[in-house]
């Protein structure tokens, strides 16, 4: 037999840290998804100065994954062990990273930032295609909820309501791809967090600096602005995405699956707010409605989550008595 692994000191200092302060998970995760609502930020910024903005994204992650590269070098024997794993992760999130980049760069960022909130709907099917999660009466709900709240973004008035832009297709179809990243990475139960943080920051990077070089009708890579900001996309990959996720991770971990969820909500409010502030967007009645819709199935679906925490803790306690 085995004999479990003692925390190492950092992590009997983080947990007892975190324990004795129960607010700072909350403040965490909090800060994690306001830092995601605000992401279209830096992005706009580096496109205004003549950066194009989809090849921002993926140098900005690019950044971000050279961070991470120390620590996946020294646990190299790991990571080729979990090498497929890592790779599937790595083109589904990138895919996903690089279409929301290009959304909210192009589009208008309420209503892209909507569509790839629909992502408890994706992710709820993927769970019963893959997983065999069941679908009962509240994830019945949140599914309904979420199709309701897109069909009221994207307008009905011409017929089927269905995304009218690059930009619309892109955030829903960031959407799709981050609700089969989330299969993949519950699947995926012996790959570390760390590694699946890079993987993301990778694939992103990767898959960035595809669509900003291939898809038609971008701007060209120009050399003159990235010699003057390349310092700012390291600061924003070091200094904004690495810090967002580990700092997210550290709370989501140490808080219940439904109130991390129930924060994770933010960024929709983040955006919104940031958006209709700083870029002059209206939100209006059709935003506000579809936005709550959206926000409803998140919640809807946070409940699910939590009603099957407590069963399956509820049932290895009824086995561990028995």
């Amino acid at each position: 037999m085995i004999e479990p692994r003692p925390p190492a000191p950092d992590e009997h200092v983080w947990a007892q840290w975190g324990a004795e302060r129960p607010y700072l998970p909350i403040l965490a995760v909090a800060f994690g998804a306001v830092l995601w609502g605000l992401w279209w930020l830096p992005l706009r910024l580096f496109h205004e100065r003549g950066l194009p903005g989809d090849w921002a994204g993926a140098l900005t992650y690019l950044a971000a994954a050279l961070v991470l590269l120390p620590a996946m070098l020294w646990r190299w024997r790991q990571v080729r062990a979990q090498f497929g794993a890592i790779a599937a992760m790595a083109a589904f999130a990138g895919l996903s990273s690089a279409a929301f980049n290009h959304a909210i760069v192009h589009g208008e960022i309420v209503r892209v930032t909507l569509l790839f909130f629909l992502t408890p709907v994706w992710g709820t099917l993927f769970g019963a295609l893959f997983l065999r999660d069941p679908i009962g009466s509240d994830r019945a709900l949140s599914i309904a909820l979420g199709i309701a709240g897109a069909a009221v973004v994207l307008g009905y008035e011409d017929g089927i309501p269905l995304p009218r832009s690059r930009a619309d297709w892109a955030g829903l179809g960031a959407g799709v791809l981050w609700g089969a990243s989330l299969t993949l990475f519950r699947r995926g139960t012996e790959v570390p967090a760390i590694d699946k943080a890079f993987a993301s920051f990778i694939g992103a990077a990767l898959c960035g600096a595809a669509v900003a070089g291939l898809v038609p009708g971008l701007r060209p890579l120009a050399l003159g602005p990235l010699v003057e900001l390349w310092p700012l996309l390291f600061a924003v990959g070091g200094l904004w995405l690495v810090p967002k996720v580990i700092v997210e991770l550290w709370g989501a971990s140490r808080l219940d699956p439904g109130r991390a969820g129930v924060i994770l909500l933010l960024e929709v409010v983040a955006a919104a707010v940031s958006a209709a502030l700083w870029t002059g967007e209206r939100v209006g009645v059709r935003e506000a409605i579809g936005c709550a819709l959206v926000i409803g199935a998140g919640l809807v679906e946070v409940r699910a989550q939590t009603r099957s925490a407590r069963r399956a803790g509820n049932q290895a306690g009824d086995n561990g008595r028995g």
